[in-house]
C-alpha cells in the first residue's frame, strides 16, 4: 500500500499522524466557526466600601454648588446610591425662590410686579444653577472612580416652587446625567474639560 493511499484512510478514519483529530464544533448552518480568541477578563467587581466613601464625597461637591448658587437654599443635603448596572444616582431638594415672607406685621398682599420680579429672579437662578452643577459633575466625577466607563452618573435636583402660578411655568425638578466612560477620557486625557462639560446632559420637569 502506497503512503499516500495510507494518509487518506488515516485522515477518513478521523486520525492524524500522532493520533486522534478533534472534530470542530459545526452550527447551525452547518459550518465550522473560526477557533474564537480568549476572552477578555472579566471587570473588576465594584469595591462597596471605596465607593460608599466617594458617594460621600461627591454629596458634598453637589451641596458646595448649591450654596455657591446666590439665592439658593439647600432644604435637603443630597443623598447617593448606587444602582447596580446603571451607576450613582444622586437626589437632594433646593428652593431658588425669593419675595418678602408674609406676616401679620406685613400684610399687603404681593403686587403683580413682585410677583413677576420675583418669577424671573427664580428663572435666572436655575440657569445659573445649570451651569454650576453642570460644571460640578464635569470636575468633580473623577471622585467616583469605582463607576465602570458605561455606567451612568446622575443627580436629580428638586426645586422648591414658591411660584404656584400656572401662568408662570417653573420646572420642578433638574436633572443632570454624565457617563462615567466620558469622565474616565477626561482623566486620560483624551477629551478636554469643555468637551467634557458639554457631555453632561440637562433635562428638567
Amino acid at each position: 500500500m502506497s503512503k499516500t493511499l495510507l494518509s487518506i484512510l488515516i485522515l477518513a478514519a478521523g486520525w492524524t499522524l500522532s493520533g486522534p483529530a478533534a472534530p470542530k464544533p459545526v452550527d447551525r448552518a452547518g459550518t465550522r466557526p473560526a477557533t474564537d480568541s480568549a476572552a477578555p477578563p472579566p471587570a473588576a467587581p465594584v469595591d462597596q466600601g471605596r465607593l460608599r466613601g466617594q458617594i460621600e464625597r461627591f454629596q458634598a461637591v453637589i451641596e458646595n454648588a448649591l450654596r455657591r448658587n446666590v439665592g439658593s437654599t439647600v432644604l435637603s443635603s443630597p443623598k447617593g446610591a448606587y444602582l447596580e448596572g446603571y451607576g450613582a444616582v444622586f437626589s437632594t431638594e433646593t428652593s431658588l425662590y425669593r419675595i418678602r415672607p408674609l406676616t401679620p406685621f406685613s400684610p399687603k398682599t404681593y403686587s403683580r410686579q413682585e410677583l413677576d420680579e420675583a418669577y424671573q429672579a427664580a428663572l435666572d437662578r436655575v440657569e445659573h444653577l445649570k451651569e454650576n452643577l453642570r460644571h460640578a459633575v464635569a470636575e468633580h466625577g473623577s471622585v467616583l472612580g469605582q463607576l465602570k466607563p458605561d455606567h451612568t452618573l446622575a443627580v436629580i435636583v428638586h426645586l422648591y416652587n414658591g411660584v404656584a402660578d400656572p401662568g408662570r411655568p417653573y420646572p420642578s425638578q433638574l436633572i443632570f446625567k454624565a457617563s462615567a466612560g466620558s469622565v474616565d477620557d477626561y482623566r486620560e486625557g483624551k477629551i478636554s474639560m469643555e468637551e467634557l462639560v458639554r457631555q453632561v446632559r440637562i433635562s428638567q420637569f
